[in-house]
């Protein structure tokens, strides 16, 4: 895969709803922050790219939006380690999947004000309303220009996520179930 240096991460559901929200979303940050951190969409299946494609040239955003395929869960925490942020426009499930994943490696996420996606990030993502995607963009571009807003998201990232280690989550969800019974 051809990834740039510098890229915003797209981890999340392709469905037409969800693929609006983001690309309307970014066509408010492409132009300030597109040429030099490309929205890479991981998971674009040959069936999905064609829909996609027509919403790229829909929003005008072609130029600063990459495709991915499906790639290796082995390959996936490089492309995390990478991205200047993750841009996850969408719902979550319980588990959190990409928000978790960022989270981890200590990096900025932008998401929608929803109860599970709070749950989840508390103090380390900048969220706005998933009904404006001119506040999701200025978000984006936020995170990406002011280094302070995103040293902060960083460092929260890394305090949210320092008790996820495989021994801590055992011990502690051994305890919730002694404490239930």
């Amino acid at each position: 895969m051809d990834i740039p240096e510098t890229y915003i991460l797209f981890h999340g559901p392709l469905e037409e709803g969800d693929v609006v929200r983001l690309l309307s979303a970014w066509s408010w940050a492409a132009g300030p922050i597109g040429e030099n951190y490309p929205l890479l969409v991981l998971g674009a299946t040959p069936d999905s790219q064609g829909q996609i494609q027509s919403l790229l040239d829909e929003y005008n955003v072609n130029e600063s939006v990459r495709l991915l395929p499906p790639i290796s869960p082995v390959i996936l925490p490089n492309l995390y380690q990478g991205a200047a942020a993750l841009f996850h426009p969408a719902p979550v499930s319980a588990w959190g999947g990409p928000l978790r994943g960022a989270l981890a490696f200590g990096k900025p996420v932008v998401s929608i004000e929803d109860r599970m996606v709070e749950a989840i990030v508390g103090p380390a993502a900048y969220l706005a309303s998933r009904e404006d995607g001119r506040a999701l963009g200025a978000a984006l571009i936020s995170v990406i220009v002011e280094e302070s807003v995103s040293q902060v998201l960083s460092q929260a990232a890394l305090q949210r996520s320092a008790y996820w280690r495989p021994v801590d989550f055992t011990r502690g969800l051994a305890e919730a179930y002694s404490s239930m019974f």
